[in-house]
């Protein structure tokens, strides 16, 4: 039936240098807007990418 293993929860520990690819994974499954600090990492890039582009057009 459903082989999946269940996660465990809590907090799923995320070196920095992995953090963009952990949330990328997240918002594939739909799972970011149910974890806060998540959902602040998420706007909080895509605030920089933004900026960034921003920056490029000018």
């Amino acid at each position: 039936m459903n082989e999946t293993p269940k996660r465990k929860r809590g907090r799923p520990k995320v070196d920095p240098e992995n953090k963009v690819i952990q949330i990328t994974l997240y918002v594939k499954r739909g799972v970011v807007l149910k974890i806060p600090d998540l959902k602040m990492a998420l706007y909080e890039y895509i605030q920089r990418i933004y900026e960034e582009k921003e920056k490029e057009k000018v």
